[in-house]
């Protein structure tokens, strides 16, 4: 009875332990900082969202800000190890009307700095693990779907303001 109860622990460890690794970085909880347009910080659990240009924060209960209400905000990522910095920023994603969204910092120099976004792609592919019968007109075409982590990479280049003093 002992082995059959540690057997099912393992097991159902081992599934928790597969279904965590599916997981994508925005779907998880991630410690870290938001730094509020008003000056305001907040520390404590952070999820992101970026389709839709959202982050949230647990602590005692879920606050839910847009990129309009966030200058900055950072976490750490134990999936990739580090921290990964987000700014808002005025940026027009359909026609000429900007609005803030956010942008994930890779790596920033003087004059310019690389950003990106990230997305969850739908990756369609023919003939998975089926081989022949993939060819067979009774089976039809077989096709597996799937999702992977996807990037847009943006460069920005980095204005100098001049002080009127």
């Amino acid at each position: 009875m002992k082995k059959a109860i540690f057997t099912l622990s393992l097991v159902f460890f081992g599934l928790v332990t597969v279904m965590a690794q599916n997981q994508f970085p925005s779907q998880v909880w991630h410690k870290g900082n938001i730094y509020g347009a008003d000056g305001q910080t907040f520390s404590g659990l952070i999820k992101y969202d970026l389709d839709n240009n959202l982050v949230q924060l647990k602590s005692e209960s879920i606050i839910t800000l847009t990129a309009s209400n966030v200058s900055n905000f950072e976490i750490y990522d134990e999936i990739f190890g580090g921290v990964r910095t987000f700014y808002s920023l005025p940026f027009s994603l359909n026609g000429d009307y900007e609005t803030p969204i956010f942008f994930e910092v890779l790596t920033q120099g003087d004059d310019i700095a690389l950003l990106c976004r990230e997305y969850i792609a739908t990756d369609s592919r023919s003939m998975g693990a089926y081989g022949a019968m993939g060819m067979n007109p009774f089976w039809g075409p077989q096709t597996m779907t799937g999702y992977r982590l996807a990037f847009n990479y943006y460069f920005l280049k980095m204005v100098e303001s001049k002080n009127t003093t």
